[in-house]
């Protein structure tokens, strides 16, 4: 049950990827800024109404995402959101300890497909940034609907969509459907690699 009985112990994971930056493999510097821009003014927005929230920030693809992390980072600190509110361990960390930090967390707000899936098998209400069509298949393959995924031309409203996210239940993720998918992806990149090497 992660419905939040108090602000003050409000925690949100956050995991951005560089999306248009420079370790991105389409780069546009101009939609890079305003993506960062937009994202840190809807978390300090957030925080201006729930003065106790702490953002937790974790990379899954590492040392890609260092770039966003620690753009928004700076950004939130230069707007005078609490150092102390921040945490943010800079390294590759394993998927055990993925989920070890989204443990302690009551919300996630996640680009990178992956961060998204860890933070449902833990059980978290999720906010996904779709930046890739894979973002969107995925999380309908699994029973979830568009309510928690937010296309990336909408960042204006991820405040109001995290605000949503504080009372809402998760329903289980369906392990039977994963399980399937599992084995189509397996089947998938066998052929391939089979195509590949003969």
């Amino acid at each position: 049950n992660n419905r939040i009985k108090g602000k003050d112990n409000l925690k949100c994971a956050v995991n951005v990827a560089p999306i248009y930056g420079e370790t991105w493999p389409v780069q546009n510097p101009q939609k890079y800024n305003h993506y960062m821009r937009e994202v840190t003014h809807q978390l300090f927005s957030y925080y201006k109404e729930n003065k106790k929230v702490k953002y937790i920030f974790y990379d899954t693809s590492y040392p890609t995402d260092c770039e966003a992390s620690k753009t928004i980072i700076a950004n939130l600190l230069d707007l005078g959101f609490p150092e102390e509110q921040i945490e943010y361990d800079e390294r590759l960390h394993t998927p055990s300890e993925i989920c070890s930090i989204l443990s302690k967390v009551n919300i996630a707000l996640t680009t990178r497909l992956h961060a998204g899936i860890l933070a449902l098998r833990m059980g978290k209400p999720l906010l996904a940034i779709k930046y890739q069509p894979k973002v969107s298949t995925v999380l309908h393959a699994v029973g979830f609907d568009n309510k928690c995924i937010l296309e990336l031309e909408n960042l204006q409203i991820i405040k109001s969509k995290l605000k949503e996210l504080e009372n809402n239940k998760v329903p289980a993720l369906p392990l039977k459907k994963l399980k399937k998918l599992d084995k189509q992806n397996y089947q998938i990149t066998k052929s391939i690699l089979e195509d590949i090497t003969s």
